[in-house]
């Protein structure tokens, strides 16, 4: 299985489609972000703002940089973790589970439901975030 398809990104989407001017974040954050050199240095990411903001973009385009970089890659979703962390209960594989995401390089959990819509939010708050972060002996978003 190639490490593309193992990170289980949403949509494929990539820097190729990506529109620099369009995006809140400024150009040279953007473009310091797009070096990966935060995910050698285990620095966490998170970005948040209003839907249809492009985060999710930014964030999946980012992990496709990685994969190309030679980095390994896992992105979920709050409900795909969550979902992935339950199932573990089940057969007590929880220890096993965690430690085959945090061989990621760079683990990615974006606040959308599997559908590709916002998630359910408790709060009343009307942005989504996206984490990024370098797992533990890299990165994470």
């Amino acid at each position: 299985m190639t490490r593309r398809r193992q990170a289980a990104f949403p949509t494929g989407k990539s820097f190729a489609t990506w529109r620099e001017e369009d995006s809140s974040i400024p150009p040279a954050i953007q473009r310091a972000l797009r070096t990966l050199e935060w995910i050698g240095r285990a620095e966490t990411l998170s970005i948040s703002g209003p839907s249809g903001t492009g985060k999710s973009h930014f964030v999946e385009a980012i992990g496709h940089a990685a994969i190309d970089a030679g980095l390994k890659v896992s992105w979920f979703t709050l409900e795909t973790l969550t979902q992935t962390i339950t199932r573990s209960k089940v057969d007590a594989s929880t220890t096993k589970v965690v430690q085959r995401i945090c061989r990621s390089d760079l683990i990615v959990v974006d606040n959308r439901n599997a559908a590709g819509g916002p998630s359910r939010d408790r709060s009343s708050r009307s942005d989504r975030r996206c984490g990024l972060r370098a797992a533990q002996p890299r990165g994470y978003i």
